[in-house]
């Protein structure tokens, strides 16, 4: 009998649940658990969303600068032979081609580069330019136009390659470069003038996130200072001062500087009048008058970036403004002193 009592005195306590409080309590705190985890998530897939639009970016601007490398060292620097300065913008070309008036820019503000470059070029609507006709020099030409493949006016940098003959074509759709000087405001309206567009007259798209093109000259120094940036490719300030390009002997390097848009973030922008314009993104200046920047392109537009009025200026979302990169390139120039 005694047994039976002390079996039944330890026997197990009747089982006991969660109270209503505990249970949210704890659904409250797994709540706030899963929060920070997608938050987290979230947090790392913006991270990996921009760094990818970076490397695109990157990514293209390498390939342009490294291309421009290759025909900008190969460039035609021969005191008599015209090397193209086609600034923006501008109502007409600068004193030393004359009183040819500029074609119209198909984007304003922009500048548009072309010289001639010991590299290969491509006939364009000249079946008889081959073989022994063909020389080994091209006229190269560069410029930010719209893509007539795309809706609006999205701009898209562009390059033409157009293969020069020894001989001028007896059509007269092209000149010969046996005699030159061939200046290049001869051949200004088959650079770019219409209808020279991208697959049309020789241009394709190089850049389909660039927007934006600039370009100035490093000078060499002198005696009496050091080098400096210039929109001009001589030294007006030697003495006597230089009036003329003369194989560009007075440039250090070329600068470029190009400002990129992911195609992503291009899906948010339908309106570019005011980003492929210079007032947001000042056109290159002489160091003797820019105090602030020194004439140095990308520091200027960086500055501009940083404002907390640019989106708003441009005219396009905050997001697609924070996804804009600059980036410039410094190409030197195999020059004689």
């Amino acid at each position: 009998m005694m047994q039976q009592t002390s079996l039944r005195m330890r026997g197990a306590q009747p089982l006991r649940g969660f109270t209503l409080v505990e249970m949210l309590v704890s659904m409250a705190v797994l709540s706030l658990i899963i929060l920070m985890i997608t938050q987290m998530v979230n947090n790392a897939a913006m991270v990996v969303a921009n760094s990818g639009k970076h490397v695109d970016t990157d990514t293209e601007a390498r390939v342009v600068f490294d291309r421009l490398a290759v025909e900008l060292g190969a460039m035609v620097k021969r005191p008599e032979v015209d090397y193209s300065a086609f600034k923006q913008p501008a109502s007409t070309l600068p004193a030393q081609y004359g009183s040819l008036t500029e074609q119209a820019n198909p984007q304003q503000g922009n500048d548009q580069l072309a010289f001639y470059s010991e590299t290969t070029g491509y006939v364009y609507g000249n079946a008889s330019l081959v073989g022994n006709k063909k020389a080994n020099v091209s006229l190269v030409a560069y410029q930010v136009a719209p893509d007539p493949y795309a809706a609006g006016t999205v701009p898209v940098l562009q390059r033409m390659s157009q293969a020069m003959g020894w001989e001028p074509g007896t059509s007269g759709t092209w000149n010969g470069i046996a005699y030159l000087p061939i200046t290049l405001t001869q051949q200004w309206g088959n650079v770019f003038g219409p209808p020279y567009t991208n697959g049309t007259g020789g241009y394709d798209t190089v850049g389909d996130q660039v927007f934006r093109m600039e370009y100035t000259y490093l000078l060499k120094p002198t005696a009496t200072g050091t080098s400096r940036y210039s929109v001009t490719p001589w030294d007006t300030t030697a003495v006597p001062a230089h009036t003329s390009i003369n194989g560009i002997q007075d440039v250090a390097a070329i600068v470029v500087t190009l400002a990129l848009l992911d195609s992503r973030s291009r899906l948010l922008v339908h309106d570019y009048s005011v980003l492929t314009g210079n007032s947001l993104f000042p056109d290159a200046l002489e160091s003797t008058t820019d105090s602030k920047y020194n004439g140095d392109v990308a520091p200027a537009w960086n500055a501009a970036l940083k404002s907390p009025s640019f989106a708003t200026q441009a005219g396009i979302p905050q997001a697609a403004a924070g996804a804009i990169r600059i980036y410039e390139r410094s190409f030197p120039l195999d020059t004689q002193p």
